[in-house]
């Protein structure tokens, strides 16, 4: 896939997050847990930081990555997301990954949320690549 509209795909990504399990987690994300995620990307070379509407938002082009963290005010706090558009067998497709720190009913809600943001940005990164061909 042309590296320019990747990156053109991963800024068009609605931008909102999740965070933390602890420190046992099995979600994949990289980190033990939203704080050490927030500290290495902070740190880390290559990597974009900004705020949009109180989500502070990390672009990581080592793996064309676009990590979300929620703001202190948001009912999932402490959380963070990592989210990727991927391609399969010619769709597009973003892969999430997220550390969600609060109760469980508030971090359900934010994945399914941001599940229903994804599969609707599929449908139109989808729609506009099929336009493109």
């Amino acid at each position: 896939m042309n590296k320019s509209l990747l990156l053109l795909l991963l800024f068009s990504i609605s931008y909102v997050a999740y965070g933390e399990t602890g420190p046992a987690t099995t979600s994949g994300i990289g980190y033990k847990n939203v704080s050490d995620a927030y500290e290495a990307l902070s740190n880390k070379k290559g990597v974009k930081g900004f705020n949009q509407e109180g989500w502070v938002i990390f672009k990581d082009s080592s793996d064309n990555s676009l990590w979300s963290f929620t703001p202190q005010v948001h009912p999932a706090y402490p959380s963070a997301i990592k989210r990727r558009v991927l391609e399969d067998e010619g769709q597009l497709f973003i892969e999430m990954k997220a550390l969600c720190g609060a109760e469980k009913l508030a971090c359900d809600e934010l994945i399914r949320d941001f599940r229903k943001m994804n599969e609707k940005k599929e449908g139109e990164l989808n729609a506009k690549r099929a336009e493109k061909t």
